[in-house]
């Protein structure tokens, strides 16, 4: 399913056969929920990345998000249906952490996620409601992490009431606000909406957050260049621009810490321009940086000497 859903991304294939096969495992009563949770699941954006040898990241989310919104218009009665029939057997019985329930999360998961992609207008407000009843503060981790997933692609009155909550819920515990940084780092932006950068800087001056601490720059600075491909490798230079300062701040505190965030421009070499030229300087720029750790200066030097 994998290889027919990313040939269809690259232009190598049709969207149909994928569509038929999401309506075989959509169709099948008796599939393994975990299987079938696995099979309506589009390759992520960084694997998309490495198997080409020009990268528009731009082109890539937009190509990658326009199957998957084909695709849930096409199944978009077998995914509610799904969604629903799992959220009705949830409230018929008890909490068990077992394989069979855990499968069944998954599945309702990916079912809402992709769901969510529809541009069925009808469909999209029940989206909105089950993934906002799925981030209640009575609801099991992994489905409030599932309902957030979806509230992050809305509109900023709807992700900020989400996000929010969670913090004023989370705000004590690290590894939950790890998480909250992460997937405002990492979520798509939205046409007519500021670059999702404007808000990572934002959230360096937040409470949560230290550059001293390894986890929150990992959730943050490192998610955002490493995940967000389309916010980070953007044509006005902007991202680099902003990740050179973070680095140069990092590479003082913690090398090591440092020299793998450098990792995140390896792929400079195979951009498009104007990307591949702005992101070259930026290493150029960090490479002849005086005080370098030894660490990094290494990292940046095998970076600039890799070829597409």
């Amino acid at each position: 399913m994998q290889r027919l859903m990313s040939a269809a991304i690259l232009g190598l294939g049709s969207e149909a056969p994928v569509i038929e096969a999401l309506e075989i495992v959509l169709h099948d009563e008796n599939i393994d929920p975990a299987f079938a949770a696995l099979m309506l699941s589009f390759p992520p954006e960084l694997e998309l990345a490495e198997a080409v040898t020009e990268l528009n990241p731009q082109a890539l989310r937009r190509q990658r998000h326009q199957l998957m919104r084909t695709c849930a218009d096409a199944v978009g009665g077998l995914l509610g249906n799904t969604v629903r029939a799992i959220r009705a057997l949830e409230a018929s019985r008890r909490y068990e952490p077992n394989p069979r329930q855990a499968g069944e999360r998954a599945l309702n998961h990916a079912a809402l996620l992709l769901w969510s992609c529809s541009g069925n207008a009808e469909s999209q407000a029940e989206v909105i409601a089950v993934a906002a009843s799925q981030c209640s503060r009575e609801a099991h981790m992994s489905d409030r992490a599932a309902g957030m997933s979806v509230l992050m692609r809305q509109s900023k009155p709807i992700r900020d009431r989400a996000l929010k909550d969670f913090a004023e819920q989370f705000e004590g515990e690290p590894l939950a606000m790890d998480r909250w940084l992460m997937m405002q780092a990492t979520r798509q932006g939205l046409e007519g909406e500021p670059p999702v950068l404007e808000d990572v800087i934002r959230l360096l001056e937040h409470p949560c957050f230290s550059l001293r601490n390894p986890n929150k720059v990992r959730a943050l600075i490192s998610s955002f260049c490493n995940l967000n491909l389309a916010e980070f490798h953007e044509p006005t230079g902007k991202a680099y621009a902003w990740f050179e300062a973070q680095f140069l701040s990092l590479d003082t505190i913690n090398p090591q810490l440092a020299a793998r965030l450098a990792r995140a421009m390896d792929r400079w070499s195979t951009l498009i321009e104007p990307m591949r030229s702005l992101a070259q300087t930026s290493l150029q720029r960090l490479a002849t940086h005086e005080g370098l750790s030894p660490d990094s200066a290494e990292i940046l030097k095998r970076s600039l000497e890799c070829q597409a």
